[in-house]
């Protein structure tokens, strides 16, 4: 309730009613004899004696989770993670993966290049067991874990194209060029969030030539067949005589989260993704 601050999500963690949230709270506020929310039709919010409370207890859990990731590195719980990226997305997670294999001596992490235009399979096949992916991500058999990362986007535009003197871009400028057609193997509502079918003013942005792999994408850009958005990391590692990026302004942040199979039991993604959740997102 402490994290929510609404009776209706807190009854839907442990599957209970609301009124068996309100009846606990109200149980444990008359034996301390001290209000622990003030309640309004409108809001939920943390009395001074519940911030004290919620701030004592998250102590506890902190060291009662670093407590279990010790048994569990001693007891060899934690091993290797087959992690898939998109690009060089992994050299910037080191803070995460060198905690990570402190945290856990012994354990590995190994790399798997993961292309946009097919996130999933690897996932689903058991190649890679955590996959680094932008959001959203909503697939029923997948579970979305703690966000490693933000960044910005760039767009890929030829050399000596108009937009390349400009040296920025706007998303309106899509719907007067061709953007690379990744095809049918990833949801349209996640590749979108990369690289949108309409305008902020609702213009249509043409697709076609198709590309599969990032560096498909460079050679039509290269070519002058298409223009085509891309993560930041775009422009930090890659040099291409034939292309510009030029940051797209007006596009929202992105953020990327770890991402694995639903079904998944196994202590090296569990600790990885609690790893993750204590370092919290690096800036791109």
């Amino acid at each position: 309730m402490a994290e929510e601050l609404h009776f209706g999500r807190t009854a839907e963690r442990p599957h209970v009613s609301q009124a068996r949230v309100s009846q606990a709270i109200g149980k444990q506020e008359r034996r301390l004899g001290a209000a622990l929310f003030d309640r309004t039709s409108r809001r939920v919010a943390l009395t001074p004696v519940g911030r004290r409370l919620r701030d004592d207890l998250q102590q506890a859990h902190d060291l009662l989770q670093a407590g279990l990731a010790r048994a569990e590195a001693a007891g060899g719980g934690a091993g290797r993670v087959r992690l898939g990226v998109i690009g060089m997305l992994g050299y910037e997670l080191r803070p995460h993966l060198d905690a990570f294999r402190s945290r856990y001596p012994g354990s590995d992490v190994q790399f798997t290049e993961v292309v946009g235009s097919d996130p999933f399979t690897s996932l689903r096949t058991g190649e890679t067991d955590v996959n680094v992916l932008w959001l959203p991500v909503a697939e029923p058999d997948l579970t979305v874990g703690p966000t490693v990362a933000t960044g910005g986007r760039v767009l890929a535009v030829p050399a000596g194209h108009p937009l390349a003197g400009l040296g920025t871009a706007s998303l309106e400028d899509l719907a007067d060029h061709h953007v690379a057609d990744l095809g049918p193997d990833a949801p349209e509502y996640w590749l979108a969030s990369m690289v949108p079918t309409r305008t902020p003013l609702g213009r249509r942005i043409p697709r076609g030539p198709a590309a599969h792999t990032f560096h498909e994408i460079l050679a039509l850009v290269a070519a002058g067949q298409c223009v085509h958005p891309l993560g930041v990391l775009a422009a930090r590692y890659t040099s291409h005589p034939g292309i510009v990026f030029v940051p797209l302004h007006d596009a929202p942040q992105l953020p990327l989260a770890l991402v694995w199979r639903s079904t998944t039991d196994s202590p090296a993604v569990r600790a990885l993704a609690r790893t993750a959740a204590d370092i919290g997102p690096v800036s791109l």
